[in-house]
Parts: structure tokens; sequence; C-alpha cells
């Protein structure tokens, strides 16, 4: 039994010495956020950057003007960070702009992202049908690899190589 009280007189002990550790690093922690407060209102830009998000409708616009922008293809992936979101996008634009390709190649873009290569390559192989291009016809390639359909990668591969040396 005396065991048990000397037990339980440590445990007291250890609590009143982490309360008196605390107070201390309280007053520290004050001092270094006043300075990180003034640096996060410097780091705005990353705030700017979080802010880039567009609505679809801006999306669209943008798409419909320069189609073929990286910079809008690139505000669609910080948009529409869900893969399925960015396939019903691009398919609403292949929709609403039958006569531009790239919305074809975009759309192929999303649907692997969102793990449907099967439809992708439907729609590289409808981009390409319109543009050539080596760069499509690489991740043609790729997406025939991934469907295990070596010699359509192979021929993907060697159009694409046709078309570098161009």
């Amino acid at each position: 039994m005396v065991r048990e009280e000397s037990q339980e007189e440590e445990p007291p002990e250890v609590p009143d010495a982490e309360p008196e550790t605390p107070p201390a690093a309280t007053p520290a922690p004050p001092e270094p956020a006043a300075p990180s407060v003034e640096e996060s209102d410097e780091p705005e830009p990353q705030e700017l950057g979080q802010d880039m998000a567009l609505t679809k409708e801006e999306l669209t616009e943008m798409l419909l003007a320069d189609p073929r922008s990286e910079e809008s293809r690139e505000a669609v992936m910080v948009s529409l960070k869900d893969p399925k979101d960015r396939v019903n996008f691009f398919r609403d634009m292949v929709k609403a702009d039958k006569s531009e390709p790239y919305h074809s190649l975009s759309l192929a873009r999303a649907y692997r992202d969102a793990d449907q290569t099967k439809v992708a390559v439907v729609h590289y192989q409808k981009f390409l049908r319109a543009e050539k291009d080596a760069q499509a016809y690489l991740e043609l390639a790729d997406a025939y690899e991934e469907l295990g359909k070596a010699n359509l990668s192979a021929s993907a591969r060697k159009a694409a190589e046709a078309f570098k040396t161009d």
C-alpha cells in the first residue's frame, strides 16, 4: 500500500511541472506570430493563385476565345479539380464548338485523368483526324499501352516520330 501512495504522489508532481512549461512556451509563440502576420501579407500571390479558380462560364469564354491556349487548359485543371468534372466540362465544350478539334484533345486528356482510357482513345483519334500532332500521337500511344495494345501503340509512336521530323 505504501507503494500505491508513492505512485499517487509522483503523478501530481508531473502535472505541476507540465503547466509551468506551457506558460513559459506561450510567451514565445506570440512574438514570432507577429512577424509571420506581416509575412502573410506579402505572399498574396499564393492567395491570388488560389483565387484563379474560375467559374465554368469564365472557363467556357476563355476556351471559346482561344481553344489552343495552354493557359486556358491549365485554368480548367486548377478550377475543376475532379477529373469527372473536367470530362463533363470538355464534353460540353465539344458539343458547343464541334468544329474545334482541341476540345476533343482536352476531352481525351480528361478521360485519361478519370481512368477511362478506352473512351480517351476515341477522342484522341477524333483530334488526330483533324490535326496532326506529335504529342497527341504519343499520348495515344501511351493510352494504347495502358490497354495492352502494343501493335497500335507502336503505330502511334511511329506516327509521332514522322511528325517530329517534318
